[in-house]
């Protein structure tokens, strides 16, 4: 089978935050001065699962599953300044990797006997702290409820995500080009197995998404480690409990 790669762009020198939370790109020194630089750059086939990771501070702060979309959210009473700083990291970190780009909003009409999309209005949504971790929030959802078929995805898939795809007959290879990093989230999402149920980990119920094997969190947390330790405990307690049984 032909390996599938996706290229979309990133700023050539990084990225930063500005005053607003806003992530901006970072300009580039030339000759001719300064500029804004943007490159291509090939990203992972399972490139949604790295941006979901962003959340991972959330799911690790042992809130409640009913408290995590507030905890990161400054207007709130349940808002972490410790838990919004490291998800404001990890979302700079897979930016300088992936590279990113504006969001969007939109509103499509479907017209299923001709299959056409209809692209009706358009709301371009700046990538600050907040709207980036909405839009997390809103793919995980799909993956949590293993949903196949979204109406809205679909339209944004055909319309502002669209593919140009080239082959490279010499590595087998496929690459699929998008404009930018989210169109490479969403069609990823779209393009992998994900019909399966998603599991937490045995230890701190975290989901579970990097490898469907795996049972537990990967280092450096130490949930593995801890739920053994446990059943160690627990079963020289129950050793002893047997042994006083049997000794009366």
């Amino acid at each position: 089978m032909s390996d599938i790669k996706f290229v979309s762009w990133k700023s050539a020198s990084g990225y930063q935050f500005d005053k607003n939370d806003c992530l901006q790109m970072i300009e580039t020194i030339t000759n001719q001065g300064a500029d804004y630089i943007s490159i291509h750059q090939v990203v992972s086939p399972d490139v949604f699962k790295e941006f979901i990771a962003i959340l991972e501070p959330i799911h690790h702060s042992g809130i409640s599953d009913n408290l995590k979309l507030y905890c990161t959210d400054k207007t709130h009473c349940e808002f972490r300044e410790d838990i919004y700083v490291e998800v404001k990291r990890a979302i700079l970190k897979f930016a300088n990797k992936n590279g990113f780009s504006n969001m969007f909003d939109s509103v499509t009409t479907i017209d299923r006997e001709e299959v056409k999309f209809f692209l009706d209005d358009v709301e371009h949504r700046e990538p600050t702290v907040d709207n980036i971790i909405e839009e997390a929030w809103e793919l995980w959802g799909y993956i949590k409820s293993n949903t196949r078929y979204i109406e809205e995805v679909e339209a944004r898939l055909n319309t502002m995500y669209k593919l140009e795809v080239r082959v490279d007959m010499k590595t087998e290879s496929t690459f699929f080009y998008t404009n930018d990093v989210m169109g490479s989230i969403w069609w990823s999402w779209f393009y992998s197995n994900i019909d399966y149920e998603v599991k937490e980990c045995k230890w701190c119920s975290v989901p579970l998404l990097q490898d469907r094997r795996a049972s537990f969190c990967s280092p450096p947390r130490q949930c593995k480690n801890n739920y053994h330790n446990l059943q160690a405990r627990m079963n020289k307690i129950k050793e002893k409990k047997n042994a006083s049984k049997k000794s009366k």
